[in-house]
């Protein structure tokens, strides 16, 4: 474990930020040698130089982080100190650090050394990151950080708006003693993606990989013509090879994705070659959310995550469960996490949500295509200006009717949001989450837009018409009831001019 003196990343952290540029540094090499070898490609014998350039910016950058990179770790804050002629010595105490971000890529994990983030909001001066600390300041790091989160302890937070994680039930635990609450199977992984679109970005990117390599190897040709001679089978099979693509390295990223979670709030772990693994202080949950698109409502399944103060909601970060059937949500939300806010989504089935999403869908796209054809038409084939004018109109629809089908609701201490359009989205609130409320509309109309600020890794509103005037009175007294716990809960992490001692390197 580290201690208050300022220490150095081991030497062997230079060893692993080489190894993790190393495919970075092979590109280079290989681009330089063409332009040499081919100065008549653009730009240019320029290009030698600048790749010359690159190259050793990349072969430097290891040596220069580990020279100039000192931390040290106490009982009460963490800090570092970087730079060479100008140096920025960062402090953040542990009651301030809400969710500790630990990386282990696969040059790193060679060397027994993660990656820390340590992070008190959602901006980058509220992030400490530090390269290649060994396993030993890790363990010490997620020590002192959950130390000083759960309740009862000098940081803790009793009124926050995760203190509903704290209520878990005795289960299996995991290596560190934690409760395991859920640990995705490979399948629910690759239909998840499947449900998400992740597949065929992962996939295509995979494809077109291939297809470079290909390119390189000049077989390329041959297969594009095999592919035109039988283009029904090609598409098949290309279509084939992005499914089977993407669902690999979903599985891959995502492997043994698990959440687990003990006093001081979750933890959530995933990764195969790259292992991540994401700790949540229970003060850190602001909300929680609920969606499911049209493929999950005919599936009849829903993935809920996290409204934290450092991040969206995504898959692999606040995701607290993936794409699953409903059922089996509430049963692993009522087993594991009873407090938990219950989304209305929930109680019932999306089957019943699918054909008004089908009619919105028409209801959208069928002007918008007109207006694009209609466009198109005077404008004597300027396809792609029929194109820009249609999706500008669609997103324009898109937008009212996501606006016009949103309703607020206040149940107690929360607020709820929650929009019924082409997907389900639900946004359950805490009220010291909630910063503002305004109300905008004619003074003679009994219609008014409704707009609840909040914070999740950045300033973002949530949207609604009212009919009457009682939700959004409801929703002005809870802030004025919480903003003296609001205030009380901002912190930000100290950032000192260096002394000094603290120029000069030991």
């Amino acid at each position: 474990m580290g201690t208050d003196a300022p220490q150095r990343l081991p030497a062997k952290a230079m060893a692993a930020m080489s190894l993790r540029g190393a495919p970075s540094v092979v590109s280079l090499l290989i681009g330089g040698f063409l332009y040499w070898d081919r100065p008549g490609l653009w730009p240019g014998p320029a290009a030698v130089y600048l790749i010359g350039g690159l190259l050793i910016l990349r072969l430097v950058h290891p040596v220069y982080a580990w020279a100039t990179l000192r931390y040290a770790i106490s009982k009460d804050d963490f800090s570092l100190t970087r730079g060479l002629l100008f140096r920025t010595t960062s402090t953040t105490a542990w009651r301030d650090v809400l969710v500790v971000d630990i990386d282990s890529p696969w040059a790193f994990r060679r060397f027994g050394l993660g990656v820390v983030s340590l992070r008190s909001g959602g901006k980058d001066d509220a992030k400490i990151d530090v390269p290649g600390i060994d396993h030993a300041d890790l363990e010490a790091i997620v020590g002192l950080a959950r130390a000083h989160g759960v309740p009862g302890a000098q940081s803790a937070r009793s009124g926050s708006a995760a203190s509903g994680f704290h209520g878990t039930v005795p289960g299996l635990s995991d290596t560190t003693g934690r409760t395991v609450l859920y640990t995705a199977r490979r399948r629910d992984l690759a239909a998840a993606n499947l449900i998400y679109g992740h597949v065929v970005v992962l996939g295509t990117g995979a494809v077109l990989a291939v297809l470079d390599t290909a390119d390189q190897l000049t077989i390329l040709d041959g297969a594009v013509e095999v592919f035109g001679s039988h283009p029904l089978a090609g598409s098949l099979a290309l279509c084939g090879a992005v499914l089977l693509g993407g669902s690999v390295a979903a599985v891959v990223k995502y492997h043994e994705f698990t959440v687990s979670s003990d006093p001081a709030g979750l933890s959530i772990r995933y990764g195969w070659l790259s292992t991540n693994q994401r700790n949540v202080r229970s003060s850190a949950v602001g909300g929680i959310t609920a969606r499911r698109n049209l493929i999950e409502m005919l599936l009849d399944r829903v993935r809920v995550a996290l409204l934290t103060t450092d991040s969206d909601a995504q898959m692999g970060t606040n995701m607290v469960l993936p794409s699953l059937p409903r059922r089996q949500v509430t049963q692993i939300l009522d087993t594991s996490l009873p407090e938990l806010p219950r989304p209305a989504l929930l109680k019932s089935s999306g089957r019943g949500s699918v054909a008004g999403s089908l009619v919105l869908f028409a209801a959208i796209g069928v002007p918008a295509l007109g207006f694009g054809w209609v466009l198109h038409r005077v404008t004597g084939g300027a396809l792609v200006l029929a194109a820009v004018a249609t999706v500008a109109l669609w997103c324009v629809l898109s937008l009212v009717v996501r606006l016009a089908r949103a309703r607020f609701s206040v149940a107690g201490n929360r607020v709820g949001w929650v929009s019924r359009s082409f997907v389900d989205h639900e946004v359950v609130l805490a009220a010291t989450s909630l910063h503002s409320v305004s109300a905008t509309g004619a003074r003679a109309a009994r219609v008014s837009l409704v707009r609840a600020h909040y914070f999740a890794g950045r300033p973002k509103t949530l949207a609604a018409l009212s009919f009457a005037r009682a939700v959004p009175d409801q929703m002005g007294r809870l802030v004025e009831d919480t903003s003296p716990e609001i205030a009380a809960l901002r912190r930000h992490p100290t950032v000192k001019q260096p002394t000094t001692e603290e120029f000069v390197h030991p």
